[in-house]
């Protein structure tokens, strides 16, 4: 369950990442572990979002003509992530400040865009949260235009909590 025990075991708390930072001064993120779409019989992110269920191909392919017009320096690297096997996913991280201020600029102006342009009107529930399955591709292509002298992430491990209700 995810009780006091469970936050305070695994390191879910105010004062355990506050430690994490103080023994790794220089780290600007913490990310989770990456993970291989592999495990699941895709060959890349770009294959991995246009076959899964309540994906639609045409709204990465929005995402990547957002791209080419507002950031065209950075389509490049667009591909390369589409086409990598592995990635951050989730939408949990942790960001310095700065960082993710740069993120959330970067991130909100091409999301803003793909709602202007993808009509999720017939869309089920699960297939209208379009833009958060964007965001956890767009993510790892943010930290891939980070210059690696200036980026040092901490990666750990996902935790997944099974029935988090029952005692």
């Amino acid at each position: 369950t995810l009780d006091t025990g469970t936050i305070d075991r695994e390191g879910l708390n105010g004062p355990s990442v506050r430690a994490l930072l103080q023994k790794n001064p220089s780290a600007n993120a913490i990310l989770p572990q990456q993970w291989s779409v592999r495990t699941v019989g895709s060959k890349n992110l770009q294959t991995h979002y246009k076959f899964a269920d309540f994906h639609y191909a045409k709204d990465l392919d929005i995402t990547r003509d957002i791209i080419k017009e507002f950031f065209p320096h950075q389509l490049e690297i667009f591909d390369q992530v589409m086409n990598n096997h592995t990635g951050h996913f989730t939408n949990i991280f942790l960001l310095r400040r700065n960082l993710f201020n740069k993120y959330c600029d970067w991130l909100f102006k091409i999301l803003f865009e793909a709602e202007r342009r993808i009509d999720i009107s017939t869309y089920s529930v699960q297939s209208a949260r379009v833009f958060g399955y964007l965001s956890e591709r767009l993510f790892n292509v943010f930290l891939k235009t980070i210059p690696q002298s200036e980026f040092f992430p901490l990666e750990l491990e996902r935790i997944f909590i099974a029935n988090p209700d029952t005692p």
